[in-house]
């Protein structure tokens, strides 16, 4: 029988050499997905001063407070009248219907009170000055892509790693492709900061399942082997991949404890992939050491056992990574 090695032992090695990639810049609307390389900060409020929402008059609330249709409020001078979007004319912190304002000669009479910053957008309500937009290490989402162009920033700094995939199964590589490109990575041709290939040897490593899985640096490029088969190329992706990705994007794996609903079972010698549904306020095992294409798209999260673990009873706290969002930023 081959020694197997635990994933700890071939995984930390290679990580120890593995440095994030090279910051690039993108066109801001462009890098949606893209792991950010630096904070995005607002560089000045937004708006830069009050700006109405609505066709109207502009007033000052305090001036018409009690006004109505019984009791009007005369103000000296005609109404200012603005347009949705124009700046508010200085003094004036609401917006009335004009049709509750009336001319009198050199006065004006209004007819309705105005609460303070009615149909008005305030200064900085969109953006204070300084706000963090988006954190680095964590994907530009598009929300904060249009708060990043609303603020004038139209670039910004990723880092976008390059994946290439040699697993001679088109199904397997469209949707290990789809992982990777959530995880922020871009296929590519010839050199790559990350190699995902069949394997082709005896089982080499304490993992199930995912035997004949493997990491390795050649060169400066980090080369994962994994079995084609889906269970075996999953279990190499959550085990190996995932840790490979966080590297070289400058993240770290996302946990979450919580208690077991009923126990596990694990065999001792090998790290066995668990994949866990929430249920309630816990976590619901779904499969221990197999994979089924149905346990895969019910699962919420997955946990890998250690290499000495029998299993965990109900109520255990188990650290899980989800596996719709696995990385985060570091804390």
């Amino acid at each position: 029988m081959p020694v197997l090695r635990s994933i700890d032992e071939v995984l930390t090695p290679v990580l120890a050499q593995v440095r994030p990639v090279a910051p690039a810049l993108v066109l801001t609307r462009d890098a949606v997905g893209l792991v950010l390389a630096e904070a995005l900060r607002a560089p000045a409020s937004l708006p830069p001063r009050a700006l109405a929402l609505r066709d109207g008059l502009a007033v000052s609330s305090l001036e018409l407070v009690g006004a109505s249709a019984h009791s009007p409020v005369m103000l000296v001078g005609p109404p200012r009248a603005v347009r949705r979007g124009e700046p508010m004319p200085v003094g004036c912190d609401a917006i009335v219907d004009p049709a509750s304002a009336l001319a009198r000669g050199a006065f004006t009479e209004h007819c309705e009170s105005a609460a303070p910053g009615a149909w008005v957008r305030q200064e900085g309500d969109d953006l204070s000055a300084g706000t963090c937009i988006a954190r680095a290490g964590e994907p530009l989402s598009a929300e904060a892509m249009l708060a990043a162009l609303a603020a004038g920033i139209d670039r910004v700094a990723v880092r976008q790693p390059t994946a290439r995939l040699l697993l001679g199964d088109k199904a397997l590589e469209a949707w290990l492709a789809a992982r990777l490109a959530r995880l922020g990575f871009r296929l590519g041709e010839g050199d790559a900061d990350l190699a995902i290939a069949a394997a082709s040897g005896p089982p080499r490593l304490a993992l199930s399942p995912g035997e004949e899985g493997w990491i390795e640096l050649a060169g400066r490029a980090v080369r994962i082997e994994a079995a084609a088969r889906f269970d075996a190329l999953l279990a190499v992706h959550l085990a190996l991949v995932l840790p490979a990705a966080a590297a070289l994007t400058g993240r770290v794996l996302r946990e979450e404890a919580l208690p077991l609903t009923r126990k596990i079972s694990s065999a001792v010698g090998s790290s066995d992939l668990v994949l866990l549904k929430r249920a309630g306020a816990g976590w619901e095992p779904i499969a221990v050491g197999e994979v089924t294409l149905a346990g895969l798209m019910t699962a919420d999260a997955f946990a890998l056992l250690q290499p000495g673990s029998e299993g965990l009873p109900p109520g255990a706290l188990l650290a899980a990574t989800a596996l719709d969002h696995p990385l985060s930023a570091p804390a």
